[in-house]
């Protein structure tokens, strides 16, 4: 995963794996996909990250 501020379908894909607990993400990686900036990456920040790749 990137950390380039832009949501992509590999993101998305990589953060579903990490909430089921098929994958580990870095510390890096969490922060990165914390769209709501609340320090808990969960399914509230998975579905802004669905929004923002359909929404643009």
């Amino acid at each position: 995963m990137n950390i380039d501020g832009a949501v992509t379908v590999a993101d998305v894909v990589l953060v579903q794996k990490y909430l089921l607990g098929v994958k580990q993400i870095s510390g890096e990686q969490a922060y990165a996909t914390d769209v709501l900036s609340d320090a808990d990456l969960n399914v509230l920040d998975l579905g802004m990250m669905k929004r923002l790749l359909t929404n643009g």
